[in-house]
């Protein structure tokens, strides 16, 4: 028997300060269009993927799956700054830092609520990554 549980926190999870002043990443998600900010489809909610574009941890001359040349660095930057980092008196970095404490957070406390929750060891089991953060092989 397979069961399927989809974890909201995907790249394209957009980041927000909600009206309590705490950092939420997800459900609302910019999908693939107009997508990440870095995309520069019209997007200016910071999300997941501007998280990591900003962070170094994807390389922006170089974004995978071939259909943009370049991610604009520079407009994830300033959609973390002014959505996320200046109302919680963070730096750009600490901000995009946060986006992914607390997308990664949701994740785990996912694989607990369907696992250890229920009484199961999560080592028993085969955990399958999909979308743009799950098991990428690139083409030879």
């Amino acid at each position: 028997m397979i069961e399927t549980i989809t974890i909201g926190a995907g790249g394209g999870s957009i980041a927000r300060v909600d009206a309590g002043g705490l950092l939420q990443v997800g459900p609302e998600s910019a999908g693939s269009d107009p997508g990440p900010v870095c995309y520069g489809q019209g997007n200016n909610r910071p999300t997941v993927t501007d998280a990591n574009v900003v962070l170094g941890r994807i390389n922006a001359d170089r974004p995978i799956g071939g259909r943009l040349d370049r991610l604009d660095v520079a407009a994830a930057n300033q959609a973390i700054r002014q959505n996320i980092a200046e109302p919680l008196g963070l730096e750009v970095i600490e901000a995009a830092d946060a986006i992914l404490r607390v997308a990664n957070a949701k994740m785990a406390s996912a694989i607990r609520l369907v696992s250890i929750e229920r009484g199961h060891d999560p080592k028993s089991f085969v955990a399958m990554p999909f979308g743009g953060g799950g098991a990428f092989m690139p083409a030879p």
